[in-house]
This record gives C-alpha cells, sequence and structure tokens, in this order.
C-alpha cells in the first residue's frame, strides 16, 4: 500500500485557552498518493493512547485510541462533531476550524491548524491552535 515508511519525530504544539502544551516522539510517517499517514503512541502515566492523523491538502483526520478515543475532522470554514472520550468521560464537542495549513518541506511537513470548540450545550468554548511538526530521520 505505502510507497515509503519513514522514522519520525513527531513534535506538536498546542495552545488552547492561552495554555501552551508540547509534546514530542517517535513515530512513523508514510504518504500514499496525495495522503500522509503518520502514527505515534502518547503516555499519559501508564495510560497509552494510539494515534493515527490522516492529513491531505484540504483537511486533516485525528483518529485516537486508547486512553483517550475520538476521531476528529478539521476542515476548514466547516463545523464538524466531535465525540471525545478521555479516561471514561464523553463530552461531544461541535468543531470549527477556522486556519487549515499543510507546509511539504524537504525534511519533512508542518500542519498549522485554528479552531474553536463548543460544547453541544453551547456552556463552553474552547480556542485552540495546533502545529504539528512530524520531522523524517
Amino acid at each position: 500500500m505505502f510507497k515509503e515508511k519513514k522514522n519520525v519525530t513527531v513534535a506538536i504544539k498546542g495552545v488552547i485557552d492561552d495554555i501552551t502544551r508540547d509534546w514530542e516522539g517517535p513515530g512513523e510517517y508514510a504518504l500514499d498518493g496525495d495522503t500522509h499517514f503518520v502514527a505515534y503512541n502518547d503516555y499519559a502515566g501508564n495510560a497509552v493512547t494510539k494515534t493515527g492523523i490522516h492529513i491531505r491538502s484540504d483537511a486533516l483526520l485525528l483518529h485516537r485510541v486508547g486512553a483517550i478515543t475520538s476521531d476528529i475532522l478539521f476542515r476548514p470554514n466547516e463545523d464538524t462533531i466531535v465525540k471525545y472520550d478521555a479516561f471514561g468521560m464523553q463530552t461531544t464537542y461541535i468543531l470549527h476550524t477556522t486556519q487549515f495549513r499543510l507546509y511539504e518541506m524537504q525534511n519533512g511537513i508542518w500542519v498549522h491548524l485554528e479552531y474553536s470548540l463548543n460544547d453541544t450545550n453551547g456552556h463552553t468554548e474552547i480556542e485552540g491552535i495546533q502545529d504539528v511538526h512530524v520531522f523524517y530521520e
């Protein structure tokens, strides 16, 4: 299926409601046609979440299974429904992606996202910025 699979370093910087979080770890990368695939494991104590990211020029799908389970579709200027389960606590959000950019570079790829999340009751609004860097090894 994949023409080339590479070991990579995944570096994620997220800013949610003015709180910055950074994460970096090993992962795998593959390109199939115009779709970039990234996979990595995220550890929170002894809890593991397996994460897969499917990236095209027009959208990003974040698929997580484990301690955190969700499917999140980021598509510019569209609203999508997000069902999010973190350690058994479930929430449903409406995600609105305001900015999505994919940069393809010699040493990897970089995705920039800006979005807002609203719970379906209209009580919580979260503003977020996410930068995902995938560096080829």
